[in-house]
This record gives C-alpha cells, sequence and structure tokens, in this order.
C-alpha cells in the first residue's frame, strides 16, 4: 500500500511542496536575521525636546532607530531627517513597539525649545520619537565615547557668514531592546529596506522572549 502511494506523482509533488516550503521558510529566517552588537552600549541619559530625561534606562525593552543631526545642519541632516521620516512610516502601527530617537551634534545652539520647535516644522511630533541633546560634555560622552559614532569639530563655511558644518555620522543607527548598536544604515534604498527588516527582526525577538 506504501509503495503504491509514494508511486503516485501527486503524492510524490506534495511532499516535495511541503519540504520545499520548510526550506523557504528556514531560508527566509535566516536572511532576516542580524549581526551580534557591533558596539556595547554603556548607561547614558540626555534631554528631550520637552526637557525630559530621556537615555538608555527610558528605551530599554523596545528596539530604538537613530539619528545624529543639528537643526542649523547645511548640509547632509534634511535629506538624512527625510529618511528616517521613511522608515517611520514603516512602524506607523507599531508605536508601541520601537521608539525613534535624533541626537543633536549641535547641543549649545539645540536647546530642548528649539528641538520642539524643529520636530513641529518637520512634522515629526509622534509619543516615540524624542530629540535630544545635553550639554556639550554629555553629547560627545554619549555619541562619541559610548555609542562610538564619530563627531568632527564645527567648521565655518567659506563664504558663508554665520553658516557652519559640524562632521558627523550620515548613517541612520540601530539599537536593540538593550541598548546596543546592531547596525549602521547608508541612506539609499537597498539599506533602508534592510534596516526595517532588521528592525522588525529586533520586534519580533523581543516578543518571543517575553
Amino acid at each position: 500500500m506504501f509503495k503504491k502511494i509514494f508511486k503516485n506523482p501527486y503524492v510524490l509533488a506534495f511532499i516535495a511542496g511541503i519540504i520545499c516550503l520548510h526550506l523557504i521558510k528556514e531560508l527566509a529566517k535566516n536572511r532576516r536575521s542580524i549581526p551580534e552588537p557591533m558596539v556595547i552600549v554603556s548607561d547614558w541619559s540626555l534631554t528631550d525636546q520637552n526637557e525630559n530625561i530621556k537615555g538608555k534606562s527610558e528605551l530599554l525593552h523596545k528596539p530604538f532607530i537613530a539619528s545624529f543631526f543639528f537643526t542649523s545642519c547645511p548640509t547632509i541632516c534634511p535629506k538624512l531627517m527625510q529618511q528616517m521620516k521613511e522608515v517611520y512610516k514603516r512602524f506607523i502601527d507599531k508605536q508601541n513597539k520601537i521608539n525613534f530617537i535624533s541626537i543633536t551634534v549641535d547641543p549649545e545652539q539645540d536647546t530642548p525649545k528649539v528641538l520642539s520647535d524643529y520636530m513641529k516644522k518637520m512634522d515629526i511630533e509622534y509619543p516615540n520619537w524624542f530629540c535630544l541633546t545635553g550639554t556639550e560634555k554629555s553629547i560627545y560622552e554619549v555619541v562619541v565615547n559610548k555609542m562610538k559614532v564619530h563627531v568632527g569639530d564645527k567648521q565655518e563655511i567659506e563664504g558663508a557668514e554665520g553658516i557652519y558644518d559640524i562632521p558627523h555620522l550620515a548613517h541612520l543607527a540601530l539599537f536593540d531592546s538593550n541598548g546596543n548598536l546592531r547596525g549602521l544604515f547608508k541612506t539609499n534604498n537597498d539599506e533602508m529596506a534592510a534596516l526595517v527588516r532588521a528592525a522588525n527582526f529586533l520586534i519580533e525577538q523581543q516578543e518571543q522572549d517575553k
């Protein structure tokens, strides 16, 4: 009887299909995995646009996506913030599962009030998106020493009086629910798609661990 069953081409096709689906599922899972932490980030805290303390402790138990910017940036920041907004749209229905932060590298100018006005201007007033500032010392300690993200010195732009640039990371950064850096992503379409996949993987991983 079993010989007849396994000689049936339809049965064999069904079994092969089941095996293929299982393999495809496993391959998909592997493709959606992400590397181990790039940087183990120690505890930190800064001040958000509402003058509330926001730091690693307040962001724990959820992955978060971060950008580094300053409100008067004349070069890469507008594009970087626009890409951050596009990524945010992918998680609009997961506001309780992920956070977004934007850390200024020009804290002397970017006070909480300036950041609050900037968020209104940029239409990024979301309950899980925080713009963070602090003292120059605390920003350097958090961004450079703890997150290991590059920030350069302020540079006057020749021929443009009063306008300056501050070299800084032009990627979006993904942190896991323990606050550790898991990846840096350029702003092209392929890498933004990879960021979304990686963030969703971390969200699913966090839910499984509950």
